[in-house]
């Protein structure tokens, strides 16, 4: 974005309240409600602070969204996930049309994604990979258990794995997991 040479994998938080059009890094989705979520990224590099933390045991469900360039394969650690869905935007010229590259942003809501590929016999198992379209918003579901300690999450494209697409997340004994209640970082 912006003119870099690698691509950028966000972490994302929902924001509230009003957002000018033109604010950078700003991504606007349409809700089958009518309403807009807006979402902010609160890390994008890999030495940027720890924003996921679990306790181990935890169930969670990622939403992976893929607005711009080739296919990722992305991978997790630590565990298998499930493919819960699958949704598409339409391309134009391998781009999801309203995704702005000058701003990082959609000034405009994107459209309510609709199906994408379907979830086949193949895709649908457990996996720690998936490979994730452009256009396409992957949802999977997993349970954090076995272990607890440090992981990443990246795409598997050596040369985005070294250039910012890859960050870590943190799994916790539930016990200590408490202790970082409200703190949002790993400052201490």
């Amino acid at each position: 974005m912006r003119g870099a040479a690698h691509p950028e994998m966000w972490k994302l938080k929902e924001v509230e309240g009003d957002v000018p059009a033109d604010t950078p890094d700003v991504i606007r989705i349409a809700t089958q409600d009518g309403g807009v979520t807006m979402l902010r990224p609160v890390a994008k590099l890999f030495d940027d602070t720890v924003t996921l933390r679990f306790g181990e045991g935890d169930w969670a469900v990622w939403n992976i969204v893929h607005l711009d360039g080739p296919e990722h394969p992305m991978d997790i650690h630590m565990t298998d996930f499930q493919m819960l869905t699958r949704r598409q935007w339409p391309l134009t010229n391998g781009n999801v049309p309203g995704f702005d590259m000058t701003l990082g942003a959609t000034p405009t809501p994107l459209p309510v994604p609709s199906a994408g590929r379907p979830i086949d016999a193949i895709t649908a198992g457990r996996k720690d990979t998936w490979v994730v379209k452009p256009g396409e918003w992957v949802s999977i579901l997993g349970e954090l258990a076995g272990a607890t300690g440090s992981f990443m999450y990246h795409c598997h494209i050596l040369d985005h794995e070294d250039h910012t697409m890859m960050r870590p997340f943190v799994v916790l004994p539930k016990p200590l997991l408490a202790f970082h209640a409200g703190h949002g970082g790993g400052h201490h």
